[in-house]
């Protein structure tokens, strides 16, 4: 059903951050309410996007200043990488959210 997520970002509170359609950005509005404002200025305006395609999960680094980590690996630069339940984004490294499908 429409605006239904189909996946959730969990930060290391345990609140989650909706993912409500097949490709979405984040950037540091959506994390602003979560992270102290001097860590969240790491985080870039549009920073990030997942989105699912053929089947599959994706993260995608969009041309951040501080790079993205998925499981601890920097993505910048590399263009879509494929992710999956549990795979860590960290957007500039400064907090870590576990991707988690809806199933």
């Amino acid at each position: 059903k429409v605006g239904s997520p189909l996946a959730f970002l969990e930060l290391p509170n345990g609140q989650t951050l909706p993912i409500t359609s097949s490709s979405q950005e984040f950037g540091r509005s959506d994390f602003a309410a979560f992270l102290p404002s001097d860590i969240a200025q790491y985080v870039s305006a549009r920073h990030f996007r997942i989105f699912f395609s053929g089947g599959q999960w994706y993260v995608e680094d969009l041309g951040s200043t501080n790079g993205t980590l998925v499981d601890g690996v920097q993505i910048k630069g590399k263009g879509p990488v494929p992710i999956k339940t549990g795979s860590v984004i960290s957007p500039a490294g400064v907090v870590k959210l576990v991707f988690k499908p809806v199933s």
